[in-house]
């Protein structure tokens, strides 16, 4: 397993993708990080297998609104 911190820009729809095999060092840059961030911004720090598998399980962090919207369409 790994950690993904992930910045995300809530205006613009940026993220980006940090990765580490060390959890206390994914913790530490997740509290530094957090400290840093804007009232625009979320930070997030996820575990997986891999970062496609995030871009699947979270991809609200990933995709643009119609992009959202298309993926809801087709699940009804």
């Amino acid at each position: 397993m790994s950690f993904f911190l992930l910045n995300y820009n809530r205006k613009t729809g940026a993220v980006g993708v940090r990765t580490f095999h060390d959890e206390q060092l994914a913790l530490r840059e997740l509290r530094l990080s957090e400290a840093e961030k804007s009232d625009d911004s979320e930070v997030v720090l996820l575990m997986g297998n891999s970062e496609d598998d995030l871009r699947v399980t979270h991809a609200r962090y990933f995709k643009d609104a119609a992009g959202l919207v298309r993926d809801a369409a087709e699940d009804m």
